[in-house]
C-alpha cells in the first residue's frame, strides 16, 4: 500500500471522536435492558444556565435594583464560599412567580444532548436538577422531546399569594448531587462534573463535546 495512502489513513484516524477511541457500545447497553439514566438539565438538556436568566428576571422586577445587585454580589459570595444553593433562591424573594415561568419560552434543547439520547435509544429519562422544579416541568409540557420524562428531582422555591418568599425546600443541592446520582447512569455538563468530582466521583466513560455520562457502579 502507498505512503500516501498509509498516511491519510492515519490522519483520518486522528479525527475519530472518543466515542470511537474508546468504544462503549451504549446502544447495546440500552437496546440490551431498561436502564434507568438520570440527566442534569441547565447546560445538559438545555443550552442555557435558566437559574442565572431567573435572575435577570428578578432583577428586572425588583423595586430597588441597586439593593438587588448588592444582594446578589453578596448571596453569590455565600454560595461560592459554602456551596449552598439556597442562598441563590433567597434572591428570589418578593419576585412573581409568573415572572420565572416566562423565563422557558427563552431555553433552547441542546442539540448535542438530544442527539445523544436518541443514539441511545431511550425511551424515560429522570431529570436531576438544582433548578425550580416547576419551571422544568412548564419546559417539558412544552417541548417535543425524544424522550419520555418520568419524573423531575429538582427543588420548590415556597411560594405564598403567587409570589417566591426567597425560602425553598431544597431536594437536590452540591451537598447531595453525590449521593442523588451514584451507582446510576448519570448525564451531566461542567459544572455538575466539577461538583462531583470534589466528592470522589469521576465520569468513567465518554465527554461528548460538553457531555459527561457517568456510568452505573
Amino acid at each position: 500500500m502507498p505512503y500516501s495512502m498509509n498516511l491519510q489513513e492515519g490522519i483520518s484516524s486522528t479525527r475519530m471522536s472518543i466515542l470511537d477511541v474508546n468504544p462503549i457500545n451504549w446502544e447495546k447497553v440500552f437496546q440490551k435492558k431498561k436502564e434507568k439514566v438520570l440527566t442534569d438539565f441547565d447546560k445538559t438538556m438545555i443550552i442555557e444556565e435558566s437559574i442565572l436568566k431567573c435572575i435577570k428576571a428578578c432583577f428586572s422586577e425588583s423595586p430597588n435594583q441597586l439593593k438587588f445587585a448588592r444582594e446578589l454580589i453578596r448571596n453569590y459570595r455565600e454560595y461560592k464560599k459554602n456551596s449552598d444553593i439556597q442562598e441563590v433562591y433567597k434572591l428570589f424573594g418578593g419576585c412573581p412567580v409568573n415572572v420565572l415561568e416566562q423565563i422557558t419560552t427563552s431555553l433552547h434543547i441542546n442539540d448535542e444532548w438530544y442527539n445523544l439520547i436518541e443514539r441511545l435509544g431511550l425511551k424515560e429519562i429522570t431529570i436531576v436538577s438544582r433548578n425550580i422544579e416547576s419551571l422544568i416541568s412548564k419546559y417539558v409540557r412544552e417541548q417535543s422531546l425524544p424522550v419520555r420524562v418520568e419524573s423531575i428531582i429538582a427543588n420548590n422555591p415556597e411560594i405564598e399569594n403567587g409570589v417566591y418568599t426567597g425560602r425553598v425546600i431544597s431536594k437536590v443541592n452540591n451537598a447531595n448531587l453525590a449521593s442523588l446520582v451514584k451507582g446510576e447512569i448519570y448525564i451531566c455538563g461542567e459544572e455538575e462534573k466539577r461538583i462531583l468530582e470534589k466528592a470522589g466521583l469521576y465520569p468513567k466513560s465518554v465527554k461528548e463535546k460538553g457531555l459527561f455520562i457517568y456510568e452505573k457502579r
